[in-house]
């Protein structure tokens, strides 16, 4: 066994659990085994290793070159296996970069160098690969062919994970309107996942049975499957479908108050899960800040070292002005990689927060244009079914729904990008509307002090999408942890500063919560503002100030 296959395995399992500290730091032992010994299938495995590092990290340029490398030198020993991984994870990269005719290239050409080898479950894995490519791109009939050539070979070579794939292929005959092969291809899936002893995975095959009976009216059918889901462990997304199918079986069933009930249990733990995305995707980035400072620290302390040593070598008589160059070409060195790792930390945070809003973006757009129109649809059908049978007083339902449905549109203004708005209306406007509707969602009272500077409109859009981002999460903290029941908000300008203030007369900032992950991302947001963002404990309540110089 390779001396370096050991590595291989901590730092795959290190980069499973997201301990990218300590997943880089056994990569930079591989490197090292492969600067010693320099052969291809170390300094392949070396490039392989950097490159899932990188992609799982999301610096997707610097995976597409480590990746290449590797493949160049697997390539080059003609190890079909390893040239095969190295065309997957390539695949992958560009397919998260939408550059879709590499991504198929590059997984036709790992199919076709696995095909060389006798890996069959890496056959297996890619085919499933090449099959979700194709569903993705719709092209439903290319992606049951790559499915069914997986389950054969599964089938053949006794490969665990057949449900799973079955469960893929009943989803593109959904798709495909054949819905009776669908559902035979769930049962089997449910079967194989019994079989395997997989009961986290067995809710999705459940569910959509359930959605398929639910459609042909087989509503007793239905209920069996969904009983079943309930009493699973769920996963976030499988929970989130639960609740998604069960707002639409009682709809069917005309039980419009389940349903409602449903749809709010659904539109809540909607929310939780994307905070919790949100939460794990800044944790992440904090761990990986956390490696970044400490490899500079490390720098640092090797640039100590090169000086003491050149103080030395000075001092045994070496020239002076040779000594002196040297010592300038570090601290050149020293502030050029500062400056580098500063530019790399704000493109990170840009990238970061591009990526937040397209997610907001895409769950606004469905809040607004699917959930909204639904829940107004289910109020309208009330109030007919009231005018047809008066008898019973419907008015309380109504109203929730009503509220309901404000409550969405609301939401859904609040995640919509705020570029779109600022076409047609001014940013300052904007933030006194936000304001408006914070003090009626949140009930509480809002003193707001206008007018605002002329300086905030002023501002380019980038900043004013950062500076609106950190008074929604400030009014977010103050509506969950605050019991505030007032609220002071202005904006001040003083010389070339301009000064965002939050005032509340809650029960102040706990212990703890100032290293919060809402308050990570407000200061991250300061930070691409170039602005300096203080929260403190005031004897009644807390105060939030956001400073921007105006010429930064």
């Amino acid at each position: 066994m390779p001396q370096s296959h050991r590595y291989i395995e901590q730092s795959n399992e290190y980069m499973d659990l997201h301990k990218w500290d300590s997943a880089k730091s056994t990569i930079n032992d591989i490197v090292q085994i492969s600067e010693k010994t320099p052969t291809y299938y170390n300094l392949g495995v070396a490039e392989l290793q950097q490159g899932i590092y990188s992609k799982k990290t999301k610096s997707y340029d610097e995976s597409v070159r480590h990746l290449n490398k590797a493949l160049n030198n697997f390539q080059k020993i003609k190890n079909d296996t390893l040239t095969s991984i190295s065309l997957n994870h390539l695949g992958e990269v560009y397919r998260i970069l939408n550059l879709k005719e590499l991504s198929l290239k590059s997984y036709r050409s790992s199919l076709f160098h696995i095909l060389r080898t006798d890996n069959y479950r890496q056959q297996s894995f890619t085919l499933n690969n090449l099959a979700n490519f194709f569903k993705k791109q719709q092209s439903l009939d290319s992606a049951k062919y790559y499915y069914n050539e997986s389950i054969k070979l599964k089938n053949k070579h006794n490969i665990s994970g057949k449900g799973k794939t079955l469960n893929n292929l009943a989803g593109v005959h959904y798709l495909s309107g054949e819905y009776f092969t669908a559902r035979e291809l769930y049962l089997s899936a449910i079967h194989e996942a019994l079989k395997e002893n997989d009961s986290s995975f067995l809710a999705y095959p459940l569910l959509e049975l359930a959605v398929i009976d639910i459609e042909n009216k087989k509503f007793d059918r239905a209920k069996t499957h969904l009983d079943k889901v309930s009493s699973l462990e769920l996963d976030a997304k499988s929970e989130l479908r639960f609740y998604e199918v069960m707002t639409y079986y009682f709809e069917e069933n005309k039980a419009y108050q389940e349903a409602l009930e449903w749809k709010g249990k659904y539109i809540n733990f909607y929310k939780k899960y994307i905070n919790e995305v949100q939460t794990k995707n800044i944790q992440d980035l904090s761990l990986l800040y956390d490696s970044e400072r400490k490899d500079l620290e490390i720098d640092k302390q090797k640039l100590k070292i090169d000086v003491q040593n050149e103080r030395i070598r000075l001092k045994n008589g070496q020239l002076l002005f040779l000594g002196t160059g040297v010592l300038v070409i570090i601290v050149v060195t020293y502030i050029s990689i500062q400056a580098i790792r500063r530019r790399n930390k704000i493109e990170t945070l840009q990238a970061r927060f591009e990526g937040e809003k397209s997610i907001k973006t895409s769950i606004g757009k469905n809040l607004h244009d699917f959930i909204a129109p639904e829940l107004h649809a289910a109020r309208m059908k009330l109030e007919l079914f009231q005018l047809k049978e008066p008898i019973m007083d419907m008015s309380p339902i109504i109203e929730q729904l009503q509220e309901s449905t404000e409550n969405i549109r609301s939401l859904s203004h609040q995640l919509s990008p705020i570029i779109y708005r600022l076409e047609h209306t001014k940013f300052s406007t904007i933030v006194q509307n936000a304001l408006i509707e914070f003090e009626r969602y949140a009930q509480i009272d809002i003193e707001m002090r206008t007018p605002f500077p002329e300086q905030l409109d002023a501002l380019s859009q980038e900043d004013q999408e950062n500076i609106y981002g950190i008074i929604l999460e400030g009014l977010n903290n103050v509506r969950r942890h605050s019991k505030a029941s007032k609220l002071i908000f202005y904006i001040t300008q003083k010389g070339n500063e301009t000064v965002i203030t939050l005032l509340d007369d809650g029960v102040g900032i706990k212990e703890g919560k100032a290293a919060g992950i809402g308050i990570q991302n407000m200061k991250s947001r300061a930070d691409l503002l170039k602005g300096t963002l203080t929260i403190e404990k005031l004897k009644i309540g807390s105060k939030l100030e956001l400073v921007i110089k105006r010429n930064h």
